[in-house]
């Protein structure tokens, strides 16, 4: 209890220098809202606000509090900006997410630079007639892009867009994606931490536009993924529109299994689309299923650790966890994240050093090689910047190694109107 109270005193200490010492630095804030008469907003909606926004702006989408659910317009995004999706004034656990439809195009988001989603939740779905494109499409993107609480629903219809092609960075941290297709993913490097992909059945309200055929949960083209404490479904059989398809299909890619990734069952984990130099790098904690037919990748075992939590919002509580070896230790770090990680002798560092804080020393459990602390995170934590947790692990018989990150941003916080 010492260890947990010493270091979420140092977890707090650590974001108010961030924020007070101005590490961080000061850029415009953009408020939008459908209804300019409930809130003061800058915009009644997402594209003209991105138009004005300038690289490093932050966006603030409100939602209104009630039962009536309110859609904003998918931007195109050609800047690094951190847009932030918050329900302000009403007590709930946790961030509240925003409606957007359409599909949200991204480019031009160069090396060295970070563009976060946070607390959207997408609806592609129509109850009659051909409904329209929805979800993501990013494209030559040597940055990184970040979806924080990010959710997209499918009503089991075509027209679903979720395309990531020569991007530099996709994180997918902490979110819901009921899918209609796979998630296209090539020329590009993805981490998906703490999520889940399902496969959302056909429509049986619109059957004549419900999609038609089977389709893996993810397809890696030239491309590596990383997959760390999330699940990814596979198409089962019962569904009778074609053969099962399974988790991740892999064409000259390399993919990462690490502690709690699960892949699905009934379609097989993964496997390549046809010969060809594809590589599996599994932890012994991940749980896959045995794939139905020959045609595998070259699977190796490894040991791939990472850190974990739960949403995060400003003066609220959550849950932190860390995964290392066995009976060892965590050095346990926050700051900004880097826009591309920097390779070590030790791992992949997604901390940028000049803001990185130590914020404790803990030992890990002989049973699993976890350890979990609940932090709260302080009211002045800026909304929507990129940060992430990582660890420094020590194994028993002397490894150094860094385990993989757990990026994220800060929900607004209740009862306060920004």
């Amino acid at each position: 209890m010492e260890q947990a109270a010493d270091m979420n005193h140092c977890f707090v200490a650590l974001l108010g220098v961030l924020f007070a010492g101005e590490r961080i630095a000061a850029q415009a804030v953009w408020k939008v809202c459908l209804d300019p008469a409930a809130v003061t907003a800058d915009f009644a909606d997402l594209p003209p606000a991105v138009a004005a926004a300038s690289p490093g702006d932050t966006i603030l989408v409100y939602r209104l509090p009630g039962g009536v659910v309110q859609y904003y317009t998918a931007p195109v995004i050609d800047k690094p900006l951190n847009i932030v999706g918050c329900l302000p004034g009403v007590v709930a656990p946790g961030p509240t997410k925003v409606n957007v439809r359409g599909v949200i195009d991204i480019v031009g988001i160069d090396a060295g630079e970070v563009l976060s989603i946070s607390n959207i939740r997408m609806d592609h779905d129509s109850w009659v007639g051909m409904p329209n494109q929805s979800g993501i499409r990013a494209l030559g993107c040597g940055g990184s892009l970040v979806f924080e609480g990010f959710d997209f629903n499918n009503g089991g219809v075509v027209n679903q867009v979720l395309r990531f092609e020569s991007c530099g960075q996709v994180v997918l941290r902490g979110g819901y994606w009921n899918l209609g297709a796979a998630v296209d993913v090539i020329n590009s490097n993805l981490l998906m931490v703490t999520s889940q992909m399902w496969r959302q059945p056909p429509s049986w309200i619109n059957p004549s536009y419900a999609y038609t055929s089977t389709f893996p949960g993810i397809s890696l083209v030239n491309s590596t993924a990383t997959i760390l404490s999330s699940y990814v479904d596979s198409y089962p059989f019962s569904w009778t529109l074609g053969p099962s398809q399974p988790s991740v299909l892999m064409d000259t890619s390399t993919l990462y299994l690490g502690a709690g990734a699960r892949l699905g069952v009934a379609g097989g984990s993964f496997y390549t689309l046809q010969p060809g130099p594809c590589f599996a790098y599994v932890d012994s904690r991940a749980l896959i299923s045995q794939p139905s037919i020959t045609q595998l990748p070259q699977v190796t075992p490894a040991v791939i650790h990472g850190m974990l939590h739960d949403p995060i919002s400003a003066a609220e509580p959550f849950g932190l966890r860390t995964v290392g070896p066995q009976s060892g230790f965590a050095l346990i770090a926050m700051g900004q994240l880097l826009p591309t990680p920097l390779p070590t002798t030790l791992g992949e560092l997604w901390l940028d050093p000049s803001d990185l804080f130590p914020v404790g020393l803990v030992a890990l459990s002989s049973t699993d090689g976890t350890y979990t602390d609940t932090q709260n995170c302080p009211l002045a934590a800026p909304s929507g910047v990129p940060f992430v947790f990582q660890s420094l692990t020590l194994a028993p018989d002397g490894t150094l190694a860094l385990t993989m990150p757990s990026p994220f941003t800060v929900g607004w916080p209740d009862t306060v109107i920004p």
